[in-house]
């Protein structure tokens, strides 16, 4: 009983603020809401700042400067670099990390459920790909950062076009083994191994 008069306790902290679909509690993965559930005073400020790196992210899609592939691309790299170095501000960056892993432990469950996340089934070095963004961006602000939004933005796009963080090795939008051969899209789908291919967000098609 007390757990659960603590999950709703939680939540409504989550819930508190303006509401948009991708970030309200009811669509969290198990994992985020055991994190929501384990950080409380936390939540409300990491759902905030959730909105603000979709937001950020929506407003340099409207640009094109970095592509607007948000699946393995340089996008999706900002998308989780950027949101992790806000968290770290807003949250610390020990939190941060935790809800990054707890993220990607939903994406796998998400997975086995045959859950789609971004118009497509998660997949381990899709995973791998975001967990690596998800340091990067949280080693830039560290435990004490000063930084405001646009030093952030800044930092991380430069750390996207110098290769810094990680995509996944496509051409012409078809995934790339590292070997160079095209991936079957066939046999992708529903596999969580495959032979998606890392690379520094710099190595464009």
């Amino acid at each position: 009983m007390r757990l659960w008069i603590c999950l709703l306790l939680c939540s409504s902290f989550w819930l508190s603020g303006a509401q948009t679909p991708s970030v309200s509690f009811s669509s969290l993965s198990g994992p985020e809401k055991w994190w929501v559930v384990c950080h409380p005073f936390r939540a409300k400020r990491a759902q905030a700042t959730t909105r603000e790196a979709l937001r950020v992210t929506d407003s340099i899609t409207a640009t094109g400067s970095i592509g607007k592939d948000a699946n393995g691309g340089q996008l999706d790299a900002f998308k989780h670099a950027y949101w992790m170095a806000l968290m770290s501000r807003q949250i610390g960056q020990k939190a941060a990390l935790k809800l990054g892993r707890a993220h990607e432990k939903g994406n796998y469950r998400g997975f086995k459920r045959g859950r789609a996340e971004e118009g497509s089934l998660p997949d381990k070095p899709s995973s791998d790909m975001d967990l690596f963004n998800n340091e990067a961006g949280a080693v830039v602000c560290g435990q004490d950062c000063q930084w405001s939004d646009q030093e952030l933005i800044r930092e991380i796009l430069r750390m996207t076009n110098e290769g810094e963080l990680r995509t996944l090795k496509k051409k012409k939008g078809v995934f790339i083994s590292c070997d160079g051969h095209q991936l079957d899209p066939a046999e992708l789908t529903g596999s969580w191994e495959n032979d998606k291919c890392l690379v520094p967000s710099n190595q464009l098609d």
